[in-house]
């Protein structure tokens, strides 16, 4: 059996495209990066309430000093024997809580492809964000991200979601 089949593969391929493209944005403008690895646990918010928990990567870039990031992630669940994976975009507008703290609350676009045989394959939706980074030193952190998502299709699944890791400053 292979490890990763053709279908789950091209989302998994355009996820971290972007993620290369974020990274790459950032490299050329010489703003500052972050990548953050963590773990994810998502609850959808209905009478039959699901949990799911599984690896995240993101990478974080602000364009804008003290007024905009922008972050790429991608986390996969495992959901009765299928992955699924999710692709968020979301644009954050900073506060510094302090020196080390840092306060994000942001929007954007989510992407989230199935591998479950009787569910659409691929849905859309929108999360709100508010992200908490606390820097050790300049090089890394670790950050904790509750978040909201509705999505498009699905009958407007709705779900909550807390994302936590370690953050790791990129340039």
């Amino acid at each position: 059996m292979p490890l990763l089949n053709p279908r789950a593969a091209t989302p998994l391929a355009l996820s971290f495209a972007l993620c290369a493209a974020l990274a790459r944005a950032a490299w050329a403008s010489d703003t500052e990066a972050e990548l953050e690895i963590g773990a994810v646990a998502e609850r959808t918010v209905a009478a039959n309430a699901a949990t799911h928990a599984g690896p995240s990567v993101a990478i974080e870039f602000t364009p804008i000093e003290h007024w905009l990031e922008l972050e790429a992630a991608v986390g996969r669940f495992q959901i009765g024997g299928a992955a699924e994976w999710e692709t968020e975009v979301a644009v954050k507008k900073p506060f510094d809580l302090s020196p080390r703290v840092e306060l994000m609350l942001g929007l954007g676009p989510t992407w989230t492809h199935s591998g479950a045989p009787l569910e659409q394959s691929n849905s859309f939706g929108a999360e709100l964000v508010l992200d908490l980074q606390f820097w050790r030193s300049r090089r890394w952190g670790w950050f904790i991200e509750p978040s909201y998502s509705v999505g498009f299709s699905r009958g407007s699944e709705r779900a909550v979601a807390i994302t936590a890791g370690v953050l790791v400053g990129l340039f």
